[in-house]
């Protein structure tokens, strides 16, 4: 294993590689005997370890869950390109470095997001190896996919009006700070939205964001790639008339109706409605 090279702060700042060569890793001081005693020595090889309980598993990503003993949860999301896509990311920013990028400028946004509280990239002359990435962990929360699963479903008619309109009044506020701020997060499915419920009601967590990115131009393109995501899941919970007021509520009183219905249309060409 090549020398691990210790980051003295944590990266995403700008959307960019973590290095041209070598093997960089970032952890939180705060959090670095935690991690130890999770499965993840501060001077390892990542790459072989599966600390914790395996959560999701792909040809070339693996997510596994860690318990700490103060009862905290973290998230260890490895990205292995050994064997597949091995010049994906020649001199390109990463999924990891990409997802970390993303979730400082949420931060920075005022958008509910995941803590990191680790990173680290193995390249070798501008490819690639290998990547990874420590998140904290979400107290009681479920991502919306679920929420509307198993829980919005079962809610008598009055009550599950208003519990869809308070998630969509503080997600579209949130989605349209982020679009005024020219930040998209390219990848918001359901799955990708956290619900937490504090007892004053709902508020949404955004993760998973390894297409984030900032686009001062084409803005219109990317604003319909957020929408149109946001959507896709929709037809299978939403009648097309929540999903037209939906849309209304996002744009406000900024767009007269027959602007909105083309954007309806637009979504629903865009990116046709697939599996919930």
């Amino acid at each position: 294993m090549s020398t691990i090279r210790r980051l003295a702060s944590a990266p995403g700042r700008r959307r960019e590689i973590a290095c041209l060569h070598g093997h960089v890793r970032w952890i939180d001081p705060a959090w670095e005997d935690r991690l130890a005693a999770g499965g993840l020595p501060p001077d390892a090889d990542w790459l072989r370890l599966t600390p914790g309980r395996q959560v999701s598993e792909s040809k070339v990503t693996n997510c596994f869950r860690i318990e700490c003993a103060d009862g905290e949860s973290l998230y260890f999301k490895r990205y292995d390109y050994t064997r597949h896509k091995k010049m994906r990311f020649f001199l390109r920013p990463g999924r990891a470095a990409t997802e970390v990028f993303g979730y400082r400028q949420l931060a920075a946004i005022g958008i509910d997001t995941l803590q990191v509280v680790a990173f680290g990239e193995h390249r070798r002359l501008g490819r690639l190896v290998s990547a990874c990435i420590v998140t904290r962990g979400v107290p009681n929360s479920r991502d919306l996919l679920e929420f509307a699963r198993h829980e919005w479903t079962t809610l008598p008619g009055p009550h599950r009006k208003a519990v869809l309109a308070e998630i969509r009044s503080g997600l579209f506020e949130q989605l349209r700070r982020a679009h005024a701020a020219n930040f998209f997060h390219q990848d918001l499915h359901w799955r990708n939205l956290l619900l937490v419920n504090d007892g004053d009601g709902y508020r949404t967590v955004w993760i998973d964001c390894p297409r984030a990115r900032y686009q001062r131009w084409r803005r219109e393109h990317a604003m319909l790639a957020d929408l149109s995501t946001l959507s896709r899941a929709a037809p299978h919970y939403l009648t097309p008339r929540q999903r037209f007021e939906s849309l209304k509520v996002f744009f406000g009183d900024r767009r007269p109706y027959a602007t909105t219905r083309r954007w309806f249309v637009r979504i629903v060409r865009h990116h046709p409605p697939g599996k919930p």
